[in-house]
């Protein structure tokens, strides 16, 4: 994708072994493509935390300093951008994306933040009458919607027999369908749970009332992109997203779509777009087992494409806090005698964990209770005792590793990607666990040498995770530093894709990706973080946006 020369990391390493810029670029014979000087660079190098200046060649960084001694290795064909003052980190990498998670998908019906059934009724009605017949109708509801025994199919059917309807829930766990989109889907009305979900169904019957939980749900999501979206349609929504990214500083994203791995692998590689992105699967399950075969055969480079890595197993263990299917060790505090439900049992986790062939490099885990991060922890010792850490496990979420668990989880080495938006809702996790909750824990992690990386679920800026991360809203003490949370959203989400000798960190050998942004994330005030844009973006050592800014 990338024909400009490129220096390989162990060639470069080498040379760098040498130990001084003379030295390098006599070995070399080359001078610098790109030097940005004058600038507030924060390197996320533990070793180095902050210069002023690097030096690029090629794809690579090869000197990083003060801007009088970077600035003294420029040739005449060096291309030399003053950085005038501005902050810089490196690229950064979102460990946790789901694209086309929010994809305009069929009629949208507009509902309030929690509607109740009965609004969702009248909406869907509405709509009937204002779209054609066989249009699909789509809405988002919450946790009201998902409780109440009344939302089902056969009061969608009353108001929208004609219309496929499908009402999902803002935070993706719980769904209501009606019969003609059951049929369209070619779900039976006594079609089997599949291994890791759950149909809802009629008392004393098999038959299922429309309301379904996790494994039914994430064909079907599937299933409405194809019927409804064109390969057109979905590689503008790339385009936008991939524009999207980089005016955020966003050069790499880990991404779980909502979308068939061969569809999306396609279409991505159509749209050349410069953002590294690692594709993890997310198979789905049958009545009988996981389906491991799913995209088992994938190239780890997809069309030969450099920039697009397929790597990774994902598996859901449990729900969320919102409609109280996280897996908890004590009982819900608003709702007596239920802990929520772990979906696989320990001989299926055993399994997943003991075969390492279809894990595509590494296994995720999405694990939001306590005890479910206990039930992983004592499942990954019934497989092995040792040999954990090189394997490095993924727990997405992770809000449950507290107390106990925390030692148990930085001896086996586990990883947390975690999602810092989600304590946006400390009032919901206040009346789910209790005002005494120690649930998702930031600052005991990094404490206690957890790899912590973060993620945006491909929902918002990075920067918004920074108000919440550094004021935690649940626990003070778990608040973390500035230069954390951007350590996060590179250094340490680098090393959760195990990708930590190429990228993560501004320093020689490193992969040029790098974001000039608008405001120093160290020292600006904390309301106004969220607003931080880039003004510079740079992959592989080339200029892939410019706000126009900096001239």
């Amino acid at each position: 994708m990338n024909s400009r020369k490129v220096i390989a990391p162990l060639a470069l390493a080498t040379a760098l072994s040498i130990g001084t810029v003379g030295n390098l670029l006599a070995q070399d014979e080359t001078t610098p493509s790109l030097i940005l000087s004058n600038g507030q660079i924060y390197t996320a190098s533990p070793d180095s935390p902050h210069a002023q200046a690097v030096a690029i060649l090629d794809n690579r960084i090869v000197a990083v300093g003060s801007t009088k001694d970077i600035l003294a290795m420029a040739g005449p064909d060096t291309h030399k951008i003053d950085l005038k003052g501005k902050f810089v980190v490196p690229g950064l990498n979102d460990a946790h994306y789901h694209s086309f998670s929010n994809a305009p998908v069929g009629h949208q019906i507009d509902l309030p933040w929690e509607p109740t059934w009965d609004q969702v009724l009248e909406a869907v009605e509405k709509a009937t009458k204002d779209v054609p017949e066989g249009t699909w109708i789509l809405g988002l509801a919450g946790v009201d919607v998902i409780e109440d025994l009344k939302a089902d199919r056969f009061s969608l059917d009353k108001i929208a027999p004609n219309h496929p309807v499908y009402i999902s829930t803002w935070f993706s766990h719980g769904e209501v369908m009606n019969t003609n989109a059951m049929d369209i889907f070619g779900v039976d009305e006594n079609a089997p749970d599949p291994l890791g979900g759950w149909h809802i169904r009629e008392a004393g019957s098999d038959k299922i009332t429309g309301k379904f939980h996790e494994y039914v749900q994430w064909p079907l999501r599937r299933k409405l992109l194809d019927l409804n979206l064109s390969d057109e349609q979905m590689i503008q929504l790339l385009k936008e997203q991939t524009d999207q990214l980089l005016k955020w500083g966003v050069t790499s994203i880990q991404d779980m779509p909502i979308a068939t791995p061969e569809r999306y692998l396609r279409l991505l590689n159509a749209i050349e777009s410069p953002i590294r992105v690692r594709y993890m699967r997310m198979p789905t399950t049958t009545p009988e087992a996981r389906d491991i075969s799913e995209a088992a055969d994938v190239d780890r480079h997809p069309f030969g494409n450099d920039r697009i890595t397929a790597t990774g197993t994902k598996w859901f263990l449990d729900g969320t806090p919102m409609e109280r299917v996280a897996a908890t060790r004590k009982d819900y505090a608003d709702r007596p005698g239920w802990k929520g439900r772990i979906f696989f049992d320990d001989a299926e986790q055993q399994k997943m964990m003991s075969n390492p062939d279809e894990w595509r490099d590494q296994l995720l885990l999405h694990c939001h209770g306590d005890r479910c991060a206990e039930n992983v922890m004592d499942n990954m010792e019934a497989v092995s005792k040792t040999g954990w850490p090189e394997k490095r496990l993924r727990i997405e979420h992770g809000d449950g590793i507290v107390d106990d668990l925390i030692p148990r989880a930085a001896e086996l080495g586990i990883i947390v990607v975690q999602q810092p938006h989600h304590l946006v809702l400390k009032d919901i996790f206040n009346i789910r666990y209790g005002e005494d909750t120690d649930f998702l824990r930031l600052r005991s992690l990094i404490d206690a040498g957890i790899p912590l990386a973060f993620g945006t679920e491909g929902l918002e800026t990075p920067y918004a995770a920074f108000p919440y991360s550094i004021n935690h809203p649940l626990d003070p003490n778990e608040s973390i530093t500035r230069a954390q949370v951007i350590d996060a959203f590179t250094s340490v989400a680098a090393f959760a894709e195990l990708e930590e000798e190429n990228k993560g960190q501004i320093k020689p050998g490193m992969l040029a990706d790098i974001a000039v942004l608008s405001q120093n994330l160290l020292e600006a005030p904390a309301e106004e973080l969220e607003k931080t844009e880039s003004l510079l973006t740079i992959i592989d050592g080339e200029i892939v946006y410019d706000a126009g800014k900096l001239n």
